[in-house]
């Protein structure tokens, strides 16, 4: 589904990037992201072997 919400937007150039305000929070939706997609890969190759 679209959402407006940038998952890997960085602060301004000016602003000091810090781990936990910033780099943290990409990482913990990065990897719930790829556990979502590892779950769908897992339902896709379930059909699969049935067949």
């Amino acid at each position: 589904m679209p959402r407006s919400k940038n998952f890997f937007e960085l602060p301004d150039i000016a602003q000091p990037i810090d781990y936990n305000a910033h780099v943290a929070p990409m990482i913990a939706d990065l990897g719930a992201m790829l556990a979502t997609a590892a779950l769908v890969r897992k339902i896709g190759a379930t059909d699969e072997v049935a067949r």
